[in-house]
C-alpha cells in the first residue's frame, strides 16, 4: 500500500504530520563516476561560501566533477512557498512568494554508446592480462575529435557505483588500486615509445633529417665511450632505417642519434607546442600538469642532467610523464596537421525555460605549421605499425584503417602498456590513448582501442551527430 496515499487521504488521523517533497538524483546510466563527480549535502564551510549565491543551509550541492564544476547552472534558483497551519499543525493556505526556477541542462561532449564500450573494453583488457600478469593494475582511456578538442570518452578503471558512494566508501577507500582516483587525467605515466611521434615531428621539422633519409641501427649506440644504450631487439639491429620504418619497427636507436643531435631544449619546444607538460583545459578538477624531461626539472628537484639523459628522452623515458588526456590530444594535434584544440567536456547549456542552447566554440591554443612531407612520413609510419608492424596482428582484417603506436614504459615491476592511435587513416576524427599499469607492452592493450575504434565508426553515419547521442545531465 502507498504510504504517501494513505497519509494524504485520511489527513485529520494524523495531526501534523505532512507529505514533502524531497532531492533526490537519479542515475540512469552507470558510467563516468570520475566525470560526473556527485551530489551530497551542503557543508557549514561550503554553505559560508556559497549563501551570497543564493544557496540555503540544507541545499543538495555538486561535490565532485562535472556536479560541482557546473552546479549554479544545474541547481536553479529555489522559491519561496508561504504555508499557514492551524494549532492542529493542519495548513489552512499557501500562497507563492516566488516561484522556483529550473536549472539548466548540461549536455557533455561524451558519447554515451563510446564511452560504455571504453569503459568495458578497458575492463576486458585488464581482466584478460591478469591470467598471466600478477601485478596488473588499472588504467585509463581517452578519446577525442581531433577537430574540436571535444572529449567523446573518457574512462578509468577501477570506477565507484555513484549511487552508493557512501555505501561502498569505506571499501573503495581501502582498494589498492584506488577506484576515485582519475587515472585519464590524474595519472602522470612515462609515454615510452608512443613519445616517439613526437622526437619524429621535432627532429624533422627542425632539419635533423629528411623524411627519406636513412640511419643505420648499430644495436648498441656507442657515441660516448661511457654510456652506451641499446636498441630493444640488441644483440640484433634494424639495419638502414628512415623515419617512417624507425616508427614501424620503434628503432630507439634512430632516435638516439637525431634526438641527440636535435638537443633536449628543442625537443622540450615541441612537447609544450603539442600539450605535453600543459594543462588540457578539461573542465573538472583534478588534473595534472605532468613533466616534461629536461634540465629545467632536474634543477627544480637539485639533481644534474646529463648529455645521454637526452638518448632516454627522446624514447619517452627519463623524467617524462603525462597523463593518459595528455597522449591523446598530442596524437591528435600531429594527425590533424598541427592545430591543438583545448580539450573540453562541456557541448551545450540548454535552458530549461526558455529552451535557449549556448554552444561551446573549439577554442585553439597553439598552431604548428607541419611542413606536407613530413606530416606524410610520421603518418604513414603510424599506418605501418597497424598493417605489419608492432600492433599488426591486432589490427589484421579490421576493415577500418587504423594508424597508431605501441608504447612499453620502464617502472618497478612488470612495464606499463601503452597504445595511441587515430582513425580513420585517410581522414582522421579521432585519436586515442590506453594506459595499463603492468600492462607489459603497448600491443597487449592495443586491443580495447580497437574495440573503441570499432563502437565509434558503428554509431558515427553522420558528420554531426544528434544531441541525444550526447550525455545529458538535467
Amino acid at each position: 500500500m502507498n504510504v504517501v496515499t494513505v497519509i494524504k487521504e485520511n489527513d485529520k488521523s494524523y495531526p501534523g504530520v505532512n507529505v514533502m517533497t524531497s532531492y533526490n538524483r537519479l542515475y540512469p546510466e552507470k558510467v563516468s563516476p570520475h566525470v560526473l563527480g556527485r551530489v551530497g549535502l551542503i557543508y557549514k564551510e561550503e554553505y559560508d561560501k556559497l549563501k551570497d549565491l543564493g544557496y540555503g543551509y540544507t541545499d543538495i550541492i555538486g561535490k565532485e566533477g562535472i556536479e560541482k564544476v557546473f552546479d549554479l547552472e544545474l541547481k536553479g534558483k529555489d522559491g519561496v512557498l508561504k504555508v499557514e497551519q492551524n494549532e492542529l499543525g493542519k495548513i489552512t493556505d499557501t500562497e507563492v512568494l516566488k516561484t522556483a526556477e529550473p536549472g539548466n541542462d548540461i549536455i557533455l561532449t561524451i558519447d554515451l554508446n563510446l564511452q560504455k564500450r571504453a569503459e568495458s573494453a578497458l575492463k576486458d583488457v585488464i581482466y584478460n592480462l591478469r591470467q598471466t600478469i600478477h601485478d596488473v593494475g588499472g588504467g585509463a582511456i581517452t578519446v577525442v575529435d581531433i577537430h574540436t578538442g571535444e572529449i567523446l570518452a573518457i574512462a578509468s578503471y577501477p570506477d565507484y557505483d555513484i549511487e552508493t558512494f557512501l555505501e561502498d566508501y569505506d571499501k573503495n577507500y581501502k582498494n589498492p588500486l584506488m577506484p576515485f582516483w582519475n587515472r585519464a587525467i590524474s595519472g602522470t605515466y612515462a609515454p615510452g615509445s608512443t613519445f616517439k611521434i613526437l622526437t619524429s615531428l621535432a627532429v624533422l621539422e627542425e632539419g635533423i633529417i629528411s623524411t627519406s633519409e636513412q640511419i643505420y641501427d648499430q644495436g648498441k649506440y656507442t657515441y660516448w665511450k661511457d654510456y652506451q644504450p641499446t636498441c630493444h631487439v640488441y644483440p640484433g639491429n634494424h639495419g638502414y632505417v628512415n623515419v617512417s620504418d624507425a616508427i614501424k619497427v620503434s628503432c630507439n636507436y634512430y632516435f638516439y642519434e637525431t634526438g641527440r643531435k636535435l638537443g633536449i631544449e628543442k625537443l622540450n619546444e615541441y612537447a609544450k607546442k603539442v600539450g605535453l607538460g600543459e594543462y588540457t583545459g578539461i573542465e573538472i578538477p583534478g588534473e595534472e600538469k605532468g613533466i616534461v624531461a629536461g634540465p629545467e626539472y632536474r634543477k627544480k628537484i637539485d639533481s644534474v642532467w646529463y648529455p645521454g639523459d637526452t638518448l632516454q628522452a627522446s624514447i619517452g623515458q627519463s623524467d617524462n610523464l603525462f597523463t593518459p588526456l595528455q597522449l591523446s590530444n598530442y596524437i591528435a594535434t600531429v594527425v590533424n596537421g598541427g592545430t591543438r584544440y583545448e580539450a573540453h567536456l562541456l557541448y551545450k547549456i540548454k535552458n530549461y525555460t526558455t529552451g535557449e542552447i549556448t554552444e561551446v566554440q573549439p577554442k585553439v591554443v597553439e598552431q604548428i605549421e607541419i611542413q606536407p612531407q613530413n606530416y606524410k612520413a610520421i603518418m604513414e609510419g603510424m599506418r605501418s605499425v597497424t598493417e605489419d608492424g608492432t600492433a599488426s596482428n591486432v589490427f589484421q582484417d579490421f576493415p577500418i584503417a587504423v594508424g597508431g603506436k605501441t608504447g612499453t614504459a620502464e617502472v618497478p615491476g612488470t612495464n606499463n602498456g601503452l597504445f595511441v592511435a587515430f582513425a580513420p587513416y585517410e581522414n582522421p576524427k579521432i585519436a586515442i590513448s590506453v594506459v595499463v599499469e603492468h600492462g607489459a607492452h603497448g600491443n597487449s592493450i592495443a586491443p580495447a582501442a580497437r574495440e573503441v575504434i570499432e563502437e565509434y565508426f558503428k554509431n558515427a553515419q553522420t558528420e554531426i551527430q544528434d544531441d541525444y547521442e550526447k550525455f545529458q545531465i538535467k
